[in-house]
This record gives C-alpha cells, sequence and structure tokens, in this order.
C-alpha cells in the first residue's frame, strides 16, 4: 500500500509537467502576433509587436517556450495578465478566495443532501422513493448548468427579484470592504463579515451565493446520488449485514452504523472528484453569474487571449451578457445584446425600467444621446455620479467615494451613469 502511495505522489510532478506541456503545444497554433497581444498593457504598445516577440520568444520552439515558462514558473512568476492589468499571481490571489468560498458554500450542501439521497434509494431499492430519487438525478445529469442559470436568473432575479444575479457582494457592502469596515482577514466575505461584526454584509455574500451554488449543487450531486446508491446497495447485501441482522440489531442500526461507514470508502473517492467538478463547474456558473473568482477570469482571459474564433466568440458574448447583468435585469440586458439604441431604455422614477424591472444603474451612450442633462430632467433622473475605465477597472467618483465597484459598468467612454446605485 505504501509503494502504491508513493508511486501516485510521484507521478503528479510528471502529470502537471504533461498537462502544462500539452497546453504550450496547443498555443503553438496561434500565431506569434496574436500571441504577443497578450503581453501588451495598452494600446500603445500594439506598435512594438515584433519587439515582444523577440523579446519573449514567441518565435522560438515548443521546447524554448515551455523551458522559458517554467523557469519563471518556478520562481513565482507566472506572467502578466492583460485581462486583469496586474501580474498573475496576484489575480489568483486576489479571486481565489471568491471561487474558494463558492466551492465550500456548494460542497457542504451537495454531499450532505447526495449522501442522504443516494442511501435512501438504496434502503428502498425498486421502490417509489428509488424511484423518485432515480429521476431526480437523470434530471441533473439531463439539464445543461448554462439553461439552469438562465432561468434560476429569470425567475428569481428578473421575474421576482428575490435574489442578486450577479457579483458576490453589493455596491453597498463592496464600500464598506473598501474603506476597512470589514476587516480583510481570509478573504471569504461570509466568514470575514461575522468576524467583523457585520451580519448585514454576511447576509448580503450569503444571497449572492444561493444561485451559483444551486447551480452547481444540481449539475453535481446526480454522481454523488449514484454512486452513495450502488456503493450502500453493495455493502446491505454484504455477509456481515446478514450477520448483524440475524444478531436481532435493529434496522436503523444496521443502516447507519454498520453498512453506511462501510459505504462511505468509496463515497468518499467520489467527494474528491466532485471537489475538482465543482472548481471546473465553477468557470461556467461564475461566468453566467458574474461571480468575481477564478472561473470568471479564466474565461475573460480566454476571451482577449486570441483562442479559435467559436470558444473565443462564445465567452465573449457570455461574459458581455454576465456583465450587463450587474446594471439592468434580465429583459434589458437582453435588449441590449440584440443592440438595441439607448433611446429605446423608457426610463421612470427610481430608475424602473419598462416591464417592472429595476436597474441599480442606468447607462447612457454619449454617441446617442448627446444631452444628457435634458434627457435625465425628463425622466426624473440626476447625473452627478460619473464612471470612468482605470486599466481595466470601474471605478466610481461622486466627490465621496473613489474606488473599485463590482457590478459597475459604462456603456461608452466618458458616459455618466445615473440612477439608485445600491
Amino acid at each position: 500500500m505504501l509503494n502504491f502511495v508513493i508511486r501516485r505522489v510521484l507521478a503528479l510532478p510528471l502529470i502537471m509537467l504533461a498537462v502544462t506541456f500539452l497546453i504550450v503545444l496547443v498555443m503553438q497554433l496561434i500565431p506569434p502576433e496574436q500571441r504577443a497581444v497578450a503581453f501588451t498593457t495598452n494600446l500603445q504598445q500594439l506598435d512594438r509587436v515584433q519587439e515582444i516577440i523577440k523579446t519573449n520568444h514567441l518565435d522560438g520552439s515548443v521546447f524554448e517556450q515551455y523551458g522559458l515558462w517554467l523557469g519563471q514558473a518556478l520562481s513565482g512568476n507566472l506572467g502578466f495578465s492583460r485581462t486583469s492589468g496586474q501580474p498573475v499571481t496576484a489575480t489568483l490571489l486576489a479571486r481565489f478566495p471568491a471561487t474558494l468560498e463558492l466551492t465550500l458554500f456548494t460542497l457542504i450542501p451537495l454531499v450532505w443532501v447526495g449522501i442522504w439521497l443516494g442511501g435512501q434509494a438504496a434502503v428502498h431499492r425498486n421502490r417509489l422513493p428509488d424511484a423518485v430519487i432515480r429521476i431526480i438525478a437523470v434530471l441533473g445529469y439531463s439539464i445543461p448548468s448554462f439553461v439552469l442559470g438562465v432561468w434560476l436568473l429569470v425567475i428569481f432575479y428578473g421575474a421576482l427579484d428575490w435574489l442578486p444575479g450577479t457579483g458576490n457582494i453589493s455596491n453597498d457592502s463592496a464600500l464598506l470592504l473598501m474603506t476597512g469596515s470589514v476587516r480583510h482577514v481570509t478573504g471569504l466575505v461570509t466568514i470575514d463579515a461575522p468576524l467583523s461584526g457585520r451580519l448585514d454584509v454576511f447576509w448580503d455574500g450569503l444571497k449572492h451565493l444561493i444561485l451559483p451554488s444551486f447551480t452547481l449543487l444540481v449539475v453535481g450531486i446526480p454522481a454523488l446520488i449514484k454512486g452513495t446508491r450502488a456503493s450502500m446497495i453493495e455493502a446491505l447485501h454484504s455477509d456481515y449485514i446478514r450477520t448483524a441482522r440475524a444478531k436481532g440489531i435493529t434496522e436503523r442500526v444496521v443502516i447507519h452504523k454498520h453498512a453506511r461507514r462501510n459505504a462511505m470508502l468509496p463515497v468518499a473517492t467520489l467527494i474528491s472528484l466532485s471537489v475538482s467538478g465543482l472548481l471546473q463547474g465553477a468557470v461556467l456558473a461564475e461566468t453566467l453569474y458574474g461571480y468575481p473568482g477564478v472561473g470568471a477570469w479564466d474565461a475573460q482571459a480566454a476571451a482577449a487571449g486570441g483562442h479559435p474564433r467559436a470558444l473565443g466568440n462564445f465567452t465573449r458574448l457570455l461574459s458581455h451578457y454576465v456583465r450587463e447583468q450587474g446594471l439592468l435585469s434580465l429583459e434589458e440586458g437582453v435588449r441590449r445584446m440584440t443592440s438595441l439604441p439607448a433611446e429605446h431604455l423608457r426610463l421612470k422614477d427610481r430608475g424602473e425600467l419598462r416591464g417592472g424591472a429595476y436597474a441599480d444603474v442606468v447607462i447612457f451612450d454619449p454617441a446617442t444621446i448627446q444631452d444628457k442633462a435634458t434627457y435625465a430632467e425628463s425622466n426624473n433622473l440626476s447625473v452627478g455620479v460619473q464612471g470612468v475605465w482605470v486599466n481595466g477597472v470601474q471605478t466610481l467618483n461622486d466627490g465621496q467615494h473613489t474606488g473599485a465597484l463590482p457590478g459597475m459598468r459604462l456603456y461608452g467612454p466618458g458616459a455618466a451613469t445615473s440612477g439608485r446605485a445600491g
């Protein structure tokens, strides 16, 4: 057993080397000129593409490029992210807590509910509870996560307005984090907020976790249900279970103390695989819900890095759609995706949009609406809040607060935002 464990541990670095080499090999399919764009931080540097190619050896062989990357990676330098405007390591450290928080809040109910349902299906094998639970598992397998996520947004965010549809905290909570009212201890909002005595921020972060967590839960739970059911059925037909029943031990003790304990050994492997699946599913869930984690950043980096057109266009479309969710209702986001001009927005008091939906921020397109003051006055809006882009980060400057706010976006350069920024 010890030799087996040692072989597996020693194989891990080799697997990592093989996977990373394969990624570099695939990236060779992209012309050096397109890959050089990823090393630029502003438009002026686009004139230095050939210099960037020579400096970073982008025209070298795959072995040369992999050797250079591996040397930098081992020294802690993973490169510069044009998407986030900062080093990759810094971006990972900033975004990973959000992904970890989403994974933990999904994994806990996933394990508890999956094991319980799988156990109930095994105990009531070939009866009604078993049939119902198996149907639930099949439905979970069948529903694409992006379809489920969109419908959850339509119902609970767009129609009912019960839950937030984007980000991991609201703008008010973000201001509290920026001003230091909530101490940065772990980076997890649901832990740092209670430690700082801000239960309102804790509840706000918890509400933002519900939709993405439920999406990942529905997609990930079927495998755990089926695995637990199969393992429990095997355990319930074992000789030691027959012996326990022959001794007169109650069925409850037989199931919970004897069968379930032994059935958990293969289930533990499924749980570890579920963690990997959650991290993979986080790419789509975070992108769909505009959650500021590593998964959403991966999608944004893929869109900006010149990947194959089909993947790039799909990711850009989905990323654009999600960013719009931080500003407008789902209906309005879809309308904006269809390129309707800004004057088609029929605004009322408090930023109420046509159809009864509310917007946290109202967008003005300077190319379409030249006289923003007159337009705002006719719709009972203000134009006092100005937003600008700084290194790809949205900032707010209303004379009182200055800093990055999640979920806020301009429609065009220099556009003014107004409405209730909440």
